[in-house]
């Protein structure tokens, strides 16, 4: 979600790491064209007057929104489910992820963690697509494997999803241009194989984490039932200014999206102010002095006023790009009867 300028010594696109020779001269050029009426000059020492107004028309619909249920979250979210209610969510993303333990228990909690809520629920489920000496593998006998698992595990919860996201654990992490991606199944035996593992059910997916990965490692639309991607605006920098000012990247992020998606539906998928997953290292960092700083699990600002007000910003910059239609089928839209 960067939405300052930045650039590397020369594109990753090129092989690296390279040398520069002694003496060798490496020239960039950066042209900026500004368009537009500058605005009145300030007197100095005085104070400018802003102000905005809300107009009354609509311009798009909002998107459905909904909430996130980590597994290691869903009991203690079940002792809060009447302040959770109060949040009206449209769905429940439900993360499951068999390397970390999770597995019948978890999606039980989830199914009444739904049930309470009365909302349904979406599976974002990571295959470890891991031969037996742990190496990401295109066998596709493997993941295939990791699907009749997870629908052991949902069929003895007795838990039903709405939709379905998969992704092999190979497509957690970060891969560079020019780098050599790792081995994983192939995109259309992939869901093939779990539109098998759930029949009826929209499946979809392709990153869990941020769109830059996505955008490097663009799916073939025809393949999915949606596509979706998460987001985080402190990467690089950690300040408030940045935070704000990374909600401009957005609109661009959509239409980039949708340049090689299509009209398939479009999910943004659980994203906070803080990192949920760190794609570019081991963990996100631990936070335990309670600062502002990027790339933190835990983020002061997610219990405060400007939390609030980035939140508030998020959801209209979709937006900008004009009213999208609803992710669900109407048949299962559950705001239909609201």
């Amino acid at each position: 979600m960067d939405a300052s300028y930045k650039t590397y010594v020369r594109p990753l696109a090129k092989p690296w790491p390279y040398t520069i020779a002694g003496g060798e001269r490496v020239s960039q050029r950066v042209t900026l064209e500004v368009r537009g009426e500058a605005p009145s000059a300030v007197a100095a020492g005085g104070a400018a007057t802003v102000t905005i107004r809300v107009g009354e028309r609509q311009v798009a619909r909002m998107p459905a929104l909904g909430l996130a249920a980590p597994a290691e979250h869903l009991a203690g979210a079940l002792g809060r489910t009447e302040l959770l209610a109060r949040a009206r969510p449209a769905f429940l993303v439900v993360h499951h992820d068999p390397r970390r333990g999770h597995g019948t228990t978890e999606l039980a909690l989830a199914k009444e963690l739904g049930g309470r809520l009365g909302c349904p629920l979406v599976l974002e489920a990571v295959l470890p697509c891991l031969d037996s000496e742990g190496r990401p593998t295109d066998d596709l006998a493997i993941p295939r494997r990791d699907l009749a698992a997870l629908r052991a595990a949902v069929d003895a919860a007795r838990v039903g999803f709405a939709r379905v996201a998969v992704s092999p654990v190979c497509d957690l992490k970060c891969t560079l241009p020019g780098s050599v991606w790792p081995k994983a199944p192939g995109w259309r035996e992939l869901f093939e194989a779990a539109r098998e593992a759930f029949p009826g059910v929209p499946v979809g997916g392709r990153m869990f984490s941020y769109f830059t990965e996505l955008n490097r490692k663009r799916p073939a639309a025809e393949l999915l039932d949606f596509v979706c991607h998460t987001g985080c605006p402190l990467v690089h920098a950690g300040d408030d200014a940045t935070m704000m000012e990374n909600l401009e990247a957005l609109p661009w992020e959509y239409a980039t999206t949708r340049s090689f998606a299509g009209s398939i539906p479009y999910w943004i998928f659980p994203t906070a102010i803080a990192m949920r997953d760190n794609p570019y290292g081991r963990v996100p960092a631990e936070n335990p002095n309670n600062i502002r700083l990027a790339m933190n699990r835990v983020d002061p600002r997610e219990r405060a006023l400007i939390g609030a007000a980035w939140y508030a910003g998020y959801p209209p910059m979709r937006a900008a790009l004009g009213s999208m239609p609803s992710p669900w089928p109407r048949s299962a839209d559950p705001r239909a009867s609201s």
